[in-house]
C-alpha cells in the first residue's frame, strides 16, 4: 500500500512493490531511473542521486560499474572493482528504502 510524504509531493511505497515494477519495466527492455536513499556509496553517489538501471544481459562489466541484485531476499547496489582469484570483488550499498520520483 502506498503512502503520501508529509510534503505530499512523494508517495512512499514498499521495496516489494517498487522493485517489482523496477523489474517489470526492466524485463520489457525500459530503462528505469530510482533515487538512491543512504550514503555508503560516497563519494561516488550521495543520498538523493538518481541513477539509471537498464538490463544486463551477461556481457564482461567494466570497472566501476554499478549492479542492483537481489542477495538474500534484500536489494542491494554494489561498485564492481574487479576479479581476485577468480571472484568478483564489489564495493556494497545496502539498499533500505526507494522513493518513487
Amino acid at each position: 500500500m502506498a503512502e503520501h510524504s508529509k510534503d505530499n509531493k512523494t508517495r512512499i511505497i514498499s521495496n516489494v512493490l517498487y522493485f517489482a515494477e523496477v523489474q517489470r519495466m526492466l524485463d520489457d527492455g525500459k530503462e528505469v531511473r530510482i533515487r538512491i536513499k543512504g550514503g555508503s556509496m560516497r563519494p561516488f553517489i550521495h543520498d538523493g542521486d538518481s541513477v539509471i538501471l537498464q538490463t544486463y544481459y551477461g556481457e564482461p562489466l567494466q570497472l566501476g560499474s554499478n549492479v542492483l541484485a537481489k542477495h538474500e531476499g534484500k536489494y542491494v547496489f554494489h561498485r564492481y572493482v574487479g576479479k581476485r582469484t577468480h571472484r568478483s570483488c564489489w564495493q556494497a550499498m545496502e539498499i533500505s528504502s526507494y522513493r518513487n520520483i
